[in-house]
């Protein structure tokens, strides 16, 4: 927190107890029947399903048969504030019954270029969230990140890691992707609890004095406080 000064004339005083933030991807849950918004990294066949779908009427299916084991992406940019916190959560789902799928998951990274295929990049809990979990069920997956001073940018990568398909390359391993979603995080600020408000010099004049919370309670820098 940091303390604030204000010369005023007159004063008007809103109060909210709710902030809320919409989702900033564009196309998140693919209802627009195609990939708009989204941008493709390492080649994959990618289609957009309506079987199966968790929500709405399309998903994503990425496949790919591959002679080495590969990370196929579709990512999106994202504008950003400094210091927020974000949420990335989303549903997927790995229908295989064999380890052709080593994992499917959702990452983001600072900047504006994907994750990248090392698979590296993909366990490190704060870039990445994935699962090895086949079912014919959806797995919701979610994380949150804070963005670094200076990044006005982040992109939120949907990946799958494609095992190497020993012996068949006509044999293609698909992972599926539904209603992603990245939010800013919604607590508000806190509420400034010693405002102070004394005449100034001039004839109509108040000097204010307060400390201004965080961004998120009262941690973190409220940019606009």
């Amino acid at each position: 927190m940091k303390t604030k000064t204000g010369i005023i004339f007159w004063i008007v005083l809103l109060f909210s107890t709710s902030v809320s933030f919409g989702n900033l991807l564009q196309n998140p849950g693919f209802e627009t029947g195609n990939l708009t918004g989204w941008t493709t990294f390492r080649t994959a066949l990618r289609t957009v399903v309506t079987n199966p779908v968790q929500e709405g009427s399309y998903a994503l299916a990425q496949s790919s048969c591959s002679t080495t084991a590969d990370t196929k992406i579709v990512y999106q940019v994202v504008n950003v504030e400094p210091y927020a916190t974000y949420i990335l959560s989303g549903w997927v789902l790995n229908s295989e019954t064999t380890d052709y799928i080593q994992w499917i998951g959702l990452g983001v990274n600072l900047g504006t270029s994907a994750l990248g295929y090392g698979e590296s990049n993909w366990t490190d809990v704060s870039r990445a969230t994935i699962t090895r979990i086949s079912s014919s069920s959806w797995h919701e997956l979610k994380m949150s990140t804070t963005v670094t001073p200076g990044y006005t940018q982040m992109t939120v990568n949907l990946g799958v890691r494609i095992d190497f398909i020993q012996g068949d390359l006509t044999r293609y391993a698909t992972g599926y992707f539904d209603n992603i979603s990245f939010v800013k995080e919604s607590t508000p600020p806190a509420a400034v609890t010693n405002l102070s408000a004394l005449p100034g010099s001039l004839g109509g004049e108040i000097n204010l004095t307060w400390s201004a919370p965080g961004n998120d309670g009262t941690t973190g820098v409220l940019l606009l406080g």
